[in-house]
């Protein structure tokens, strides 16, 4: 299988189940992404004039929600096949040399000039970037297809549970704690799950 096609396709379903016709409805991805990009930042010790941890856990998972705005925005201007062929190519075979902030601040850059250009150097240098801070935080293919995998399968379980409607419930139960379901779907989900069996497993938990 290949990772690459799976993901957008797993992405292409998703946005449908949120917005019908969505390539059609001229959404802002490259604002989400950006506004995904701010929150990653926060997640980072960066202001010097107060204490402040680093809280990589959130870090990654702000990296894992960029990709899926990502991968949505090129939706829009490509074909799936096209794009698994450029992720292939980019997104992983370039060396970590700079800090993260600074990559992350090549990252926003590109990814607005991809936005007011539309330029498709733009969007390439932007994979690149987003592929830097993966690697920097371990990632290869296969890092990034299950936790990719575990984000998208609580994406679509927030769905179809009243997210959109204001209705879900964000803070679930785990070990005796009020938790954010982000921290009980990794803390749930093994290396052998599928969407289905994961699935399951956060309906089980979400009506304890």
């Amino acid at each position: 299988m290949n990772l690459y096609k799976e993901m957008l396709r797993l992405q292409d379903t998703f946005n449908s189940v949120t917005t019908e016709n969505w390539k059609q409805k001229n959404l802002d991805w490259a604002l989400y992404s950006l506004a995904e990009t701010g929150e990653a930042i926060d997640s980072l010790d960066f202001k010097h004039w107060k204490h402040q941890e680093e809280n990589t856990q959130n870090y990654v998972v702000e990296l894992i929600d960029i990709w899926h705005f990502v991968m949505s925005l090129g939706q829009t201007t490509w074909s799936d096949e096209y794009l698994a062929d450029k992720y292939e190519r980019l997104l992983f075979n370039s060396i970590v040399l700079d800090h993260k902030h600074l990559t992350i601040k090549k990252f926003a850059f590109a990814l607005l000039g991809f936005d007011l250009t539309k330029e498709e150097d733009f969007y390439d240098q932007a994979i690149i970037q987003l592929g830097l801070l993966l690697k920097e935080q371990s990632f290869d293919i296969n890092g990034l297809y299950r936790t990719y995998l575990v984000k998208n399968c609580l994406n679509k379980f927030r769905q179809d549970n009243g997210y959109k409607q204001g209705t879900y419930k964000k803070l679930w139960i785990l070990e005796g704690k009020e938790v954010e379901d982000n921290v009980v779907a990794w803390f749930l989900a093994d290396s052998k799950d599928t969407f289905d069996t994961l699935t399951a497993k956060l309906a089980e938990h979400y009506a304890l």
